[in-house]
């Protein structure tokens, strides 16, 4: 029998589930689009789930260690690799695993007399994908005997964390989805409603069916449109994250009865793109879990700085849960990701009647 991975600590994934159809096909395309960007590195790259097992993996890997890339997927990794590398591996896959955060290492092996490679190895959680918790690895090798054969990549590291490159490659790609989708596909789903609607219905069930036709293409076309608003990044410039905030919280207060409030503790001028980005994209996903789930009446947004560390937390008033007998969701995992990806911490407080307290602490720059 298998030695299933522990799961993490369930106060790290408590929260209501995100079951809305957007969202669910929101992952999907992250995973694709993960996958896709990674099949394109030149160094070595895989994925696998949390029991060990290869979901896939790129040409560079198949071609380092000579394998069937059709037989070898499913199959666990540990087989498939030369076992000097694969004890190592194992450990630290479990590690990201076991605390949702990215692990650095360099793994070196000897190769008879004449060649040692160092394998510098980046593992880092991605979005679930069907249910399952998966990582993504990327190595690149360095042979001792030509010094300068490192790659791209793993120049670039020394630099720029790789999973900020890794996600503005994804950011673009979904950028870009979510343009075609609301310019191309919106359109052609916009003439099928007009040719829908020139219809001359000759008796009630023609009648029905013109309806209900119409009626379902403007639904995808709604979903089309929430989707596409999911992919594509809002602007964020140096001086904007606390605009997009307020911009968000005078949105909510306008369209919802919920009281939501902001107080920024300190300007964000100095935070990278991607940082601003994953701040924006945690406050969208716990006020939607808020407006969810709740029932609350009032919630704060409290953006600040304590010591060299960015604290963000989110409150509300509303019914609260027991964080034992919480379910992962989706929504509350992607925040978790998303902390995770920059070393950070996330913290949930709740109990039954008592409302709810996100805090995530992130490094600064």
């Amino acid at each position: 029998m298998k030695n299933r991975v522990p799961t993490p600590t369930p106060s790290l994934f408590v929260g209501p589930p995100a079951s809305e159809t957007a969202i669910s096909r929101l992952e999907t395309v992250q995973q694709i689009t993960a996958l896709d960007f990674l099949q394109h590195l030149p160094d070595i790259a895989w994925v696998v789930d949390e029991e060990g097992h290869l979901v896939n993996g790129n040409i560079a890997f198949f071609k380092t260690f000579r394998l069937d890339s059709r037989r070898s997927m499913h199959q666990p990794i540990a087989s498939l690799i030369p076992p000097e590398i694969a004890a190592r591996l194992s450990v630290q896959h479990r590690t990201v695993f076991n605390t949702g955060q990215a692990v650095k290492s360099d793994i070196r092996v000897t190769h008879g007399q004449d060649a040692a490679m160092t394998y510098h190895i980046h593992l880092f959680p991605l979005p679930p994908a069907a249910g399952r918790r998966i990582l993504a690895g990327i190595a690149c090798v360095n042979k001792q005997t030509s010094e300068q054969r490192f790659s791209t990549v793993h120049a670039t590291m020394n630099d720029v964390p790789s999973f900020e490159i890794i996600n503005k490659a994804l950011q673009t790609e979904r950028t870009r989805i979510g343009h075609e989708l609301h310019d191309n596909v919106n359109q052609i789903l916009s003439s099928a409603a007009l040719y829908v609607d020139s219809l001359k219905p000759v008796n009630d069930r023609q009648t029905l069916i013109r309806t209900k036709g119409r009626e379902y293409i403007l639904l995808a076309i709604e979903e089309i449109r929430n989707l596409s608003r999911k992919l594509v990044a809002p602007y964020l410039d140096q001086k904007s994250l606390s605009e997009k905030i307020r911009a968000l919280v005078q949105d909510i207060r306008i369209t919802t009865s919920l009281q939501l409030a902001y107080s920024p503790g300190f300007p964000p001028d100095d935070l990278s793109a991607g940082k601003k980005l994953t701040l924006f994209r945690i406050i969208q996903e716990q006020v939607k879990n808020i407006l969810s789930h709740s029932k609350a009446t009032e919630a704060a947004i409290t953006l600040d700085k304590v010591d060299d560390q960015i604290l963000l937390m989110i409150t509300d008033n509303g019914i609260g849960f027991d964080p034992k007998r919480m379910s992962k969701g989706v929504g509350l995992a992607s925040i978790l990701n998303r902390v995770s990806q920059y070393g950070g911490k996330l913290k949930i407080d709740a109990d039954p009647g008592s409302g709810c307290r996100l805090t995530a602490t992130i490094p600064m720059d």
